[in-house]
């Protein structure tokens, strides 16, 4: 999986792995959370295994609002509704008003039942089936809810997930809802709107991480951040799984106002009101050290870029000064005879899309410390350089399905375990169809930016 499908599948953040305790990532230290990033990412640009969700940027210091999206499946440990209830005005009437007045279980909790009756009662008219959740009380999971929804024109699958931020974590609820960068994820639009309370809202419509092409399964997703730290992350599919599930309609079922009025009603105040609980049982100081199950918290990959921002206020961000030194030493090794076009990243990653002329292309690098452990992973048979370093070149065609597409490779381990990875491509992003034949940079031009003794001062090495 590449970079930008991590996006995608950060933003997935409900379901079963929907578990870490922010409060408690932020206690245990980020030193280990960039720890793990740096291991997935070995993961990701080794081509080692599929990862089925990943967080990679230095953005997930504070990971722990995500996970796998919920399927129509109820997931293990999950608590189970009805076989089937009715949307809108026939769910109002039977359950609407418990849902209304926020039922709770004992101990001022709202349970996992609760949680599914009041999503039911905020969609409209339809059929309601295989409703699943985790209530408050419950230490397995953070809050959420998911159903198999059906106004007549296909079913769909449609999920909620809670979190409760601290006063050092609201950063993580700005990332949360701020459009990612075009340049890293295929979408079609994100808007991000600051309400009357000072909430931020951010509407997004997409297609989901195996799919991040636009086309196939959609994935639309509305995230409320309150002042208060209380996040709301609504989510909808045009097929009843985000993968392995046939699309059956053309778009999901609920609009862009639906999925606002459902983030923003009043009838979740009960979830914040709950009795704050213990961490997760099946997390650590990170999340699971799974990378299938990842605590990937909202990404954004191009948050402080130049390029790809949304359409809505409420985008731009600086970029870190880290993140700025790996972006403008990667612009400043650049070959002679190239124009950088766009730029972007966050954290130990930098991309640049270049143009000699002959079409875009998109160089990619992530500068990672403390990566020997990878050695006999990723570099079993790799040349040796003289001054201790392995290189290792790759070249494919990407992992988009993109039709001709060029991907090559040039991953480096230095002895002190400084690992210096560049990627270039065919097209100004990984997602579109290729602007030229190859990539604008040679085999010995990557492997010279990979091995230039620049990214050790960077990296304080």
């Amino acid at each position: 999986m590449s970079y930008e499908d991590e996006f995608g599948e950060a933003l997935r953040r409900t379901g079963e792995e929907f578990s870490t305790d922010p409060r408690a990532l932020v206690e245990a230290g980020h030193a280990r959370g960039r720890r793990l990033v740096r291991r997935r990412r070995a993961t990701v640009f080794g081509g080692a295994a599929a990862i089925a969700a990943i967080a990679v940027t230095s953005a997930v210091v504070l990971p722990g609002l995500g996970g796998q999206g919920m399927e129509s499946a109820a997931p293990a440990g999950s608590t189970e509704s009805a076989p089937a209830a009715k949307g809108g005005e026939d769910a109002a009437a039977d359950e609407g008003e418990k849902a209304k007045e926020g039922t709770k279980t004992s101990g001022g909790h709202v349970g996992a039942k609760e949680l599914i009756a009041t999503l039911t009662s905020l969609l409209p008219k339809g059929e309601v089936s295989a409703g699943y959740g985790h209530g408050t009380d419950d230490e397995r999971a953070n809050p959420n809810a998911g159903v198999t929804f059906d106004d007549g024109k296909g079913a769909a699958a449609i999920r909620i997930a809670f979190t409760r931020l601290g006063e050092e974590e609201r950063q993580v609820a700005e990332d949360m809802t701020t459009c990612p960068d075009k340049a890293l994820v295929a979408y079609d639009t994100c808007e991000v709107d600051k309400l009357p309370d000072g909430s931020r809202l951010m509407v997004f419509k997409g297609y989901d991480v195996h799919g991040s092409q636009k086309g196939g399964t959609k994935y639309w997703q509305a995230v409320l951040a309150t002042p208060e730290g209380h996040v709301i992350d609504a989510g909808e599919n045009n097929s009843t799984a985000e993968k392995g599930a046939p699309v059956n309609r053309p778009q999901p079922p609920l609009t862009a106002a639906q999925l606002k009025a459902i983030v923003t009603s009043d009838k979740w105040d009960p979830v914040f009101d709950a009795p704050e609980k213990r961490q997760p049982k099946n997390s650590d100081s990170s999340g699971s050290d799974d990378p299938a199950k990842s605590d990937a918290g909202k990404v954004d990959p191009g948050k402080g870029g130049d390029t790809g921002k949304g359409d809505s206020e409420g985008n731009e961000a600086p970029a870190s000064p880290e993140q700025q030194a790996i972006r403008s030493t990667l612009i400043g090794l650049l070959p002679q005879g190239v124009k950088v076009t766009a730029q972007g990243g966050d954290g130990e990653f930098a991309y640049v899309v270049v143009d000699d002329g002959k079409g875009a292309s998109m160089v990619q690098i992530n500068v990672q410390p403390n990566m020997d452990d990878v050695r006999g992973e990723l570099f079993n048979g790799a040349e040796e350089l003289p001054d201790g370093t392995v290189f290792s070149w790759r070249e494919s065609g990407g992992d988009k399905g993109v039709d001709g597409a060029v991907m090559w490779t040039a991953d480096t381990l230095r002895p002190d375990g400084l690992r210096v990875v560049v990627s270039a491509f065919n097209s100004g992003t990984q997602h579109d169809a290729p602007s030229r034949e190859t990539p604008a940079l040679s085999k010995e031009q990557l492997k010279s930016l990979a091995t230039s003794a620049k990214w050790a001062e960077i990296a304080g090495q």
